[in-house]
């Protein structure tokens, strides 16, 4: 660690050089007319709407196109075509037991 002297000297030497360069009075800010933005409100939401719209094709031109990688499984959904499904399960036929003979 450095000594308190040589910290007091650090200090004096950065002092002396700030004051050197910053001016001794700061200039006043500037005084003029408002500045104002160049769109107004109904520009700004037609680009705001625009913009999500612009998105949400992206978003959809996406999923498309990122879908066409993966193959599809083929329901059966109503195609009359396809082997029923529903109420048609295959019955399992247990074998009965036979009597024991003594």
């Amino acid at each position: 660690m450095t000594s308190p002297r040589s910290n007091d000297a650090i200090d004096q030497l950065l002092r002396s050089y700030f004051r050197r360069e910053m001016p001794a009075r700061m200039p006043a800010a500037p005084h003029g007319e408002r500045a104002t933005l160049p769109m107004n409100s109904a520009t700004t939401l037609s680009v705001g709407r625009l913009l999500v719209g612009v998105s949400l094709a992206a978003i959809v031109a996406l999923y498309i196109g990122v879908s066409a990688f993966f193959p599809r499984e083929q329901s059966s959904g109503l195609n009359p075509n396809a082997q029923p499904i529903i109420g048609q399960l295959p019955k399992i036929v247990t074998p009965q037991a036979q009597p024991s003979t003594p």
